[in-house]
């Protein structure tokens, strides 16, 4: 590492450190942790991101950068439980499973080593230690399995994302009919609150088919 990048990371430390201590419940600790490995400080990262992961118990962020640190002081098994649990939460964490791969690979364990690694140059392929690595194993990268692959991916996180609009625009519908059926309804109750109650349960029992009702709405 050359001196400017090196100098580069000391101030992102010192930025970030002030940042977290006017705010110890934010997410500083993330470039904190990053400039940590980088820098091979693995000992101060370790330090902070078992804090993060005690205070932000599902924090993906915090376990990885915990788990790579772990990884290159050879702590391969304390290393591996944290990846599982990043990979069970998000299995399109590329770091995690380039991190699983390595710790395969120290152990001897050639097949899942491949394995991991596959999985992260099809989330990753512009990293070249992965690639590497795999050509190292002997392992084979079919362009067309990968591209399927990546293909597959891609259309699931979009079917996902679809999901989530068609929610949200769900959600957006029985609000706005709840709020336009209380401003309806205040003429007939004189406490708000009231209003609202008889027009969220009319209409999350209208639009859901339910046939509920505490009034003939006709």
């Amino acid at each position: 590492m050359d001196e400017r990048t090196h100098a580069r990371y000391m101030s992102d430390i010192a930025y970030f450190l002030s940042k977290m201590e006017a705010e110890p419940n934010s997410g500083y600790f993330i470039p904190i942790a990053l400039a940590y490995n980088k820098l091979e400080k693995y000992d101060e990262t370790i330090a902070m991101c078992k804090t993060a992961v005690e205070r932000f118990p599902s924090n993906c962020a915090a376990k990885t950068f915990l788990a790579e640190a772990y990884v290159y002081k050879g702590f391969f098994d304390q290393a591996r439980d944290l990846l599982f649990d990043v990979t069970a939460e998000d299995d399109n964490n590329y770091k995690a499973l380039k991190l699983l791969g390595i710790i395969c690979k120290e152990k001897g364990d050639n097949t899942e080593a491949l394995k991991y690694l596959t999985g992260a140059f099809i989330r990753s392929p512009e990293d070249e230690e992965v690639r590497n690595m795999i050509d190292e194993l002997g392992g084979t990268l079919n362009p067309v399995e990968i591209y399927d692959e990546r293909m597959k991916r891609q259309s699931q996180n979009a079917a996902d994302s679809e999901e989530d609009e068609e929610l949200k625009t769900y959600l957006g519908i029985i609000a706005a009919a709840a709020v336009m059926l209380t401003i309806n309804l205040g003429k007939h109750y004189p406490n708000p609150l009231t209003a609202f109650r008889y027009a969220v349960f009319q209409v999350a029992s209208i639009i859901t088919t339910t046939g509920y009702a505490t009034a003939d709405y006709n």
